[in-house]
């Protein structure tokens, strides 16, 4: 008599196989699968490392080990041993690289699940353990290597250092070496870039500082320029606000000496506050026996060209009347050249306020010509004297008085060509400089 079973040899061993594994103790996995995508919609691609330490199933201890798994196309599929309710150690640190580099990272708490699970079924919302602190959103804490940080080794090289001077509350220079030391020094000394530091307004600095001053100029919407009682020198060191806005040089204003032009789109409205801080070199606002003055550019630019038969203006600077004080003097200096067929004569043109104090005809020959005007501010007059030379035409000087007049005014420098030609007439640049007076103790 045979017995018969219902079972196949095949099916048999697998029972037998799976009761050997139950017994020795292996615990069961929870599959995790979810696709992983980017804040811009990209699927994600790099890879996903999974670390945890050891802790303990009800069926055997789980070792400390670390997992890298390769993600494509954003699909990630991974197989983990239960967490969750075996202790407050338990948990997975997962790091997410793309690029060479870690992108984000979170923890997991497993649950035990006969069906796949997503990432953020998984995903802990809280600290794993009290006290720690770093993963976005939950103050847990991951330290990471310097070189998982995009940039963060180069930006640690470059950032300054505490020097051996170094001081808080001090006014800080960077010295030789690029660390960063206090400057000594009574609190009420000023300091040089150079990370020097003296009483203000003494020795050959020359350099004196405007605080809070309200520009001359009427604030009707439809006034631009106003006027400052100094030229800011440098020019940088101006700082204009409105309102309380810092104002951006060459955007919303111009300076000229100390003029100061707004552009249309940031021209101050009835009710504004204007307010000025800026550093001088003028001898007049130095304390009382300081003496060390220097010149100020007040304008120094290229000029255009003509070929036109009636006087043009070719360039052009504003000076503004409060700038300019007993015992300055201004120089202007420009300069002409003639290409082209240069077979015409040409005349040039310098005007005060509309006033000419400088015509002079140059004939054909005269390729290159320069001019210069000298105007001394007196305490009742301005007198002004002139030269202009050509590369043929010989010396020529001139001299006069001239009035001063109030606010803004222009200098303009003119030309033309005094008959049909070919040529074309050029200023080449032109200058104004101011030479301010200087107290002499």
């Amino acid at each position: 008599m045979r017995l018969q079973f219902g079972w196949r040899p095949l099916q048999l061993l697998s029972l037998i196989f799976a009761i050997g594994l139950a017994l020795s103790g292996q615990p069961s996995t929870t599959r995790i699968s979810d696709t992983i995508y980017l804040a811009n919609g990209q699927k994600f691609n790099g890879y996903v490392q999974i670390e945890w330490q050891s802790f303990v199933t009800p069926k055997a201890p789980i070792a400390p080990y670390s997992n890298l798994i390769r993600v494509i196309d954003g699909i990630l599929d991974v197989n983990l041993v239960a967490t969750k309710n075996t202790g407050e150690t338990a948990y997975y640190r997962v790091r997410y690289f793309r690029n060479g580099r870690v992108q984000f990272a979170e923890f997991w708490d497993v649950p035990v699940s006969s069906v796949p699970l997503t990432v953020a079924s998984v995903r802990l919302v809280s600290p794993p353990e009290p006290g720690q602190s770093g993963v976005p959103g939950t103050g847990i804490d991951l330290p990471l290597p310097q070189e998982d940080v995009e940039g963060l080794p180069a930006d640690l090289a470059d950032r300054p250092v505490k020097g051996p001077n170094y001081s808080p509350s001090r006014t800080v220079y960077v010295n030789p070496d690029g660390a960063l030391e206090a400057i000594s020094g009574s609190p009420t000394d000023c300091v040089r870039v150079d990370g020097t530091a003296t009483p203000c307004g003494s020795g050959d600095s020359a350099n004196y500082q405007v605080d809070g001053e309200v520009p001359a100029g009427v604030v009707s919407g439809v006034n631009q320029i106003f006027t400052l009682s100094a030229i800011p020198g440098p020019p940088e060191s101006l700082q204009l606000y409105r309102n309380g806005v810092l104002q951006k040089r060459e955007l919303d204003y111009t300076l000229s000496g100390a003029v100061i032009t707004f552009t249309l789109g940031a021209m101050p409205q009835p009710d504004d506050v204007l307010l000025a801080y800026y550093r001088t070199f003028q001898g007049s606002t130095a304390p009382a026996g300081s003496s060390g003055s220097l010149p100020q550019v007040v304008c120094s630019l290229p000029g255009s060209s003509t070929n036109a038969l009636t006087l043009t203006t070719l360039g052009s600077c504003l000076v503004g009347s409060s700038m300019l004080q007993a015992g300055d003097r201004l120089e202007i200096q420009f300069d002409f050249a003639l290409t082209g067929t240069a077979t015409d004569s040409y005349q040039v043109q310098l005007d005060w306020n509309g006033t000419p104090i400088l015509a002079r005809t140059f004939v054909a020959g005269d390729v290159t010509a320069s001019n210069r005007a000298t105007i001394v501010i007196g305490s009742a007059t301005r007198q002004y004297s002139t030269t202009s030379v050509g590369q043929v035409s010989v010396l020529q000087a001139g001299t006069g008085t001239l009035p001063l007049p109030g606010g803004t005014f222009p200098v303009e420098i003119r030309g033309k060509l005094n008959a049909n030609s070919a040529a074309q007439l050029t200023l080449t640049s032109y200058s104004i400089t101011r030479f301010p007076r200087v107290i002499v103790p």
